[in-house]
């Protein structure tokens, strides 16, 4: 999958989302494991991460714990809107981390060379305005 963000940037993303430390413990309240589970789906299912690479990066958790997560999620995401609220959250949090920002753009058509130099200082004016 072309640009998709390392599974180390997931983990924060859900991290910053949720405010909590969902990785301290592997047991915790109701909410708390949902939350986890919601990002294991997010890696697994989404991303399309190994569910041993997911597990190893997520906190040491056995494949069969990423594979039991994703199917819950899977199973409640109609059921309870909020869940299919905190993936819609997360994977917006991800996307808008991973796009490139008007700065890095005008840096990569700048030093294209096939732009002659009036579309450039168009493009200056454009961006840095």
């Amino acid at each position: 999958m072309k640009n998709r963000p390392s599974l180390t940037q997931i983990k924060k993303a859900s991290k910053n989302l949720f405010r909590k430390n969902l990785w301290d413990s592997k047991r915790g309240k109701r909410e708390i494991v949902r939350e986890r589970q919601v990002t294991h789906y997010v890696a697994n299912k989404i991303y399309k991460y190994s569910q041993t690479a997911t597990g190893l990066a997520l906190g040491e958790y056995e494949a069969a714990n990423i594979l039991h997560s994703s199917r819950v999620i899977e199973n409640e995401i109609e059921e309870y809107p909020d869940i299919k609220n905190k993936i819609s959250q997360l994977v917006f949090r991800l996307k808008v981390k991973n796009t490139p920002s008007k700065e890095s753009m005008l840096k990569d058509l700048l030093k294209s060379k096939m732009i002659n130099v009036h579309i450039k200082i168009e493009l200056r004016r454009i961006f840095l305005s």
